[in-house]
């Protein structure tokens, strides 16, 4: 990695779960002496983005792994898709080393996973953080394919 930073034994596999949909994410932290990046926090597939923001650190950074739900309207059909987010939440009231930490493992961090996300966020808000999620919400009605075919 860039800066320096390991995940932990558990942060691959614990991502591997999230990806076989054992979790809705995964809230990854940084070890006080910046040597490490630890699994914070799973959340259950119950929990949605806002049951989430609770658990988020309100002074210090992390990386949000988050597996999404949505519909998406594709040739007249709503179809039921996911997307895994990665976002690096970086609060205004994180320590600016800290802060730097973050931006530089990044890269090196969402490569170790073995995944390619779409794309990597950043957020500083939670209302940020919400638009991000938001923006998939709003492409469809919240109706899953199953209901829309019973129409």
């Amino acid at each position: 990695m860039s800066s320096g930073v390991l995940p932990n034994d558990d942060c691959v596999p614990e991502f591997q779960n999230l990806k076989a949909r054992k979790y809705r994410y995964i809230i990854y932290t940084f070890t006080d002496d910046l040597k490490r990046i630890q699994v914070a926090r799973t959340g259950e597939r119950s929990e949605d983005y806002n049951s989430m923001f609770d658990h988020l650190p309100a002074d210090d950074v992390a990386y949000v792994i988050y597996d999404q739900e949505y519909a998406k309207l594709e040739a007249n059909v709503y179809l039921d898709k996911t997307i895994i987010h990665f976002i690096g939440w970086n609060p205004a009231a994180s320590k600016p080393r800290r802060k730097m930490v973050l931006a530089s493992s990044t890269r090196g961090f969402s490569e170790k996973l073995g995944y390619t996300f779409t794309k990597c966020q950043q957020a500083d808000s939670i209302s940020e953080m919400r638009s991000i999620f938001r923006e998939y919400e709003d492409m469809a009605p919240a109706k899953s394919a199953q209901e829309c075919e019973a129409l």
